[in-house]
């Protein structure tokens, strides 16, 4: 890990300290840098010192993890398996993360295990944060910014993360969000190592291998949480144009996809696929969820289908009419019983999906088979794109905006209770059939009956004032800054010396920006971006993108800018 945390192997034409020249004179530092003794001991002291002061807080708080009302899909399949069955999908959640449980369990016995190496995931993931820092300074062909700040700017951004409540209170949690952090920046590490290896040197093994892992690793994090599929999508797009690059060889362009690809396919689509078939609610849950989401949107729909009947609609008009009234009705009981939950979908889909009797009601009525219901389902939502495309384009745009603002929620809270969530993890054991199958295996007693002791003397996880600041002014300035990012790219890709030497680290900020640009946009075609989880799981990929634009933005103006002085003294002299 020290060695990650230096910079990368350059070519020796590009690791020069010779100073060249702006556009007015000054000199520029070139390439890698070496740290000298004393900086390099600095900075590698610093950021183990902040890591052990963070290990001993988050390891300060009582190990006991916390479940919310989605976890029994969660450890349910662990449970079973430690009981004497086999380990199946369950509750529709995919099999990734259950198996990690069961593994876990299995082997200390002891539901603490849990959260300590949760907690070990997180400090994980702030080393690869630091890591890939100082990999993408060697993505600037030149330097504005001195060796000192650019390492104070990382350590700053390490302390950050590691230090957030954000992130401490995630990790207490049994859910595949917590690891997703660690995932994302395992795979962002790799993809800039890629990159910076292409850059350097194409073939090699360092490349190939950097590549490979890269692709994998990608494809683990929408395993654990599907709105990642358009994030492993996006984030591999460097990997795909090395693919479609004819100036790389053939075996090295299918070796990058064929062996991960191989590894994804055997390790979890495979094993998900299997396991999912006997899983009834992995069939019927995700259309029913997607229509609750769209209830309003395809209610519309379905009453001018049965005011102006469509021969192409495959449903009676008896059907669309009982539909309509038993819709209306769930719409109408959302509303009042949970009023000012969800308000950018207009009504609380949760409770038509979880408490409402509108699917029980729609097993008991005409489409009484699963699979007619569940081909209405998707059917009605493929129909209300097609005919009322604006309509669902514009909750798209709402659901966008709620993360794209001056108020990026992936910095909301600052002070965290948890007492409050030990109440809650008692309330679902109590659950019957939950609480049935706690009991079956012994270490699971031990498990609730810490979480009953500290339900009165639960501590509370929050920010310094300093920290809180920070944390707002982070959230105010990443729209700001995306924005900045993407207006400097016109500026960048008109010359040839402009992408040279700032080509590579806009490919890398563009990565960056992808893996929340991704997973936002599938959240936001399918559910909401109104639960705070699903911004909060951003928080890693957030911060490092921001921090790294702002150190970007720097080395443009400070390029730009004394070439506009330089320009404009050679306009104004005269011989």
């Amino acid at each position: 890990m020290v060695r990650a945390l230096g910079y990368p192997r350059l070519k020796p034409s590009e690791t020069s300290l010779t100073p060249t020249c702006d556009a007015v004179g000054q000199p520029v530092k070139t390439g890698y840098e070496a740290r000298s003794p004393v900086h390099a001991f600095g900075f590698h002291a610093c950021w183990i010192l902040i890591l052990l002061i963070a290990a001993w807080w988050r390891f300060s708080f009582p190990q006991t993890p916390l479940v919310d009302k989605d976890f029994w899909g969660y450890l349910s399949p662990a449970l079973r398996a430690l009981t004497g069955h086999s380990l199946e999908h369950s509750y529709g959640r995919a099999i990734l993360y259950p198996s990690l449980v069961y593994a876990v369990l299995s082997i200390f016995r002891d539901f603490r295990a849990i959260a300590v190496i949760q907690h070990a995931l997180g400090l994980g993931t702030g080393l690869l944060l630091l890591a890939t820092w100082c990999a993408v300074r060697a993505a600037f062909r030149t330097h504005h910014t001195s060796r000192r700040f650019y390492d104070a700017a990382g350590l700053a951004m390490f302390a950050i993360f590691l230090f957030a409540p954000q992130p401490v209170k995630f990790e207490f949690f049994i859910r595949p969000d917590v690891i997703c952090p660690f995932f994302a920046a395992l795979s962002f590490f790799l993809l800039v190592r890629f990159l910076l290896a292409w850059r350097t040197g194409g073939g090699s093994r360092r490349m190939l291998a950097f590549g490979m892992s890269a692709v994998f690793f990608s494809f683990v994090l929408p395993s654990l949480k599907p709105s990642y599929w358009l994030s492993a999508i996006f984030t591999t797009i460097p990997i795909w144009c090395f693919f479609f690059s004819r100036r790389e060889k053939l075996l090295h362009r299918f070796l990058v996809i064929l062996i991960p690809g191989t590894a994804v396919w055997l390790l979890l689509v495979l094993p998900e696929q299997r396991s999912s078939r006997s899983d009834e609610v992995s069939h019927t849950f995700p259309p029913q969820s997607v229509f609750s989401i769209h209830a309003v949107i395809i209610r519309k729909q379905i009453a001018a289908d049965v005011a102006t009947p469509d021969p192409a609609v495959p449903y009676s008009q008896k059907t669309l009419r009982s539909t309509l009234a038993l819709l209306d009705e769930g719409i109408a009981n959302a509303r009042r019983n949970s009023p000012g939950h969800m308000q950018s979908l207009d009504c609380n889909a949760d409770y038509l999906l979880y408490r409402d009797p509108f699917f029980t009601k729609m097993a008991d009525g005409e489409l009484q088979k699963s699979e007619p219901r569940i081909e209405f389902y998707r059917y009605y939502f493929q129909r209300a794109w097609r005919k009322m495309p604006g309509a669902m384009l514009h909750k798209v745009g709402i659901q966008l905006a709620m993360f794209y603002n001056l108020h990026c929620p992936a910095y909301d809270g600052h002070s965290f209770e948890l007492k409050k969530n030990y109440v809650i993890s008692l309330e679902q054991f109590e659950v019957p059939d939950y609480h049935a199958e706690l009991v079956a295996w012994p270490p699971a007693l031990y498990y609730m009956a810490s979480v009953a002791e500290l339900e009165n003397r639960g501590a509370t996880i929050h920010a310094p004032k300093f920290l809180a600041f920070i944390l707002d002014r982070l959230g105010n300035c990443y729209m700001p800054g995306l924005i900045a990012w993407l207006a400097t790219l016109p500026w960048l890709c008109w010359r040839a010396d402009r992408r040279a030497r700032f080509g590579l680290c806009a490919a890398i900020l563009a990565v960056g920006y992808a893996y929340n640009f991704g997973n936002n946009l599938g959240i936001a075609i399918l559910h909401t971006l109104e639960i705070g989880r699903y911004s909060i799981v951003q928080f890693a990929t957030t911060l490092i993108t921001e921090t790294l634009t702002g150190i970007f933005l720097f080395e443009v103006f400070a390029t730009a800018i004394p070439l506009s002085f330089s320009r404009a003294k050679k306009a104004s002299y005269t011989p």
